[in-house]
């Protein structure tokens, strides 16, 4: 059997300072990727008995929906190594086109591109602790790639290689 992959494995970076920095979104509670095309109607003999049929046109797009817990993260006494609420609520209110990055934690799959945050809520509940949720819009096609290059073995126990230049080898 396969090995899965849950939400908690998959972690949103967002690069946030004029360093070129990306941190991670802090406490996040969930996240998802997904991906549209346009679609038009079609006739063929497939649409015997009412059946639709559609083929792809050009123009896709996708948007990453997440929650988190919200915490400081841009007054005194606050976690600058992550992005909570406050700095993204800046960033959608300045329009401010973003780079992200979705990344397992084994590196294992790494998508990324650059996008706008839409829409921002954020839900009152009288307990518990303050959450929010995001969308993030695409521009332009997303990239997927591995930071893991699987090498066959022998079946002995297999080392992790840094090669330096962002490449980590599983030989």
């Amino acid at each position: 059997m396969g090995k899965f992959y849950s939400n908690k494995k998959r972690i949103l970076f967002i690069k946030f300072d004029l360093e070129g920095e990306f941190l991670p979104v802090g406490y996040l509670l969930a996240n998802s990727f997904e991906e549209d095309v346009e679609m038009i109607p079609t006739t063929t003999r497939e649409n015997e008995g009412g059946w639709v049929t559609q083929r792809p046109v050009g123009k896709q797009s996708y948007q990453i929906t997440f929650s988190a817990l919200q915490f400081n993260t841009i007054y005194a006494g606050g976690d600058f190594s992550r992005v909570s609420y406050d700095r993204i609520k800046n960033i959608k209110r300045s329009r401010q086109l973003i780079e992200w990055r979705l990344i397992t934690t084994d590196l294992q799959f790494v998508d990324f591109g650059k996008g706008h945050i839409t829409q921002l809520s954020e839900p009152t509940e009288p307990t518990g602790f303050l959450k929010y949720s995001a969308t993030l819009i695409g521009y332009g096609k997303p990239t997927s790639i591995t930071e893991r290059e699987l090498l066959l073995s022998t079946g002995e126990e297999n080392e992790v290689i840094d090669t330096g230049a962002g490449n980590i080898l599983n030989a």
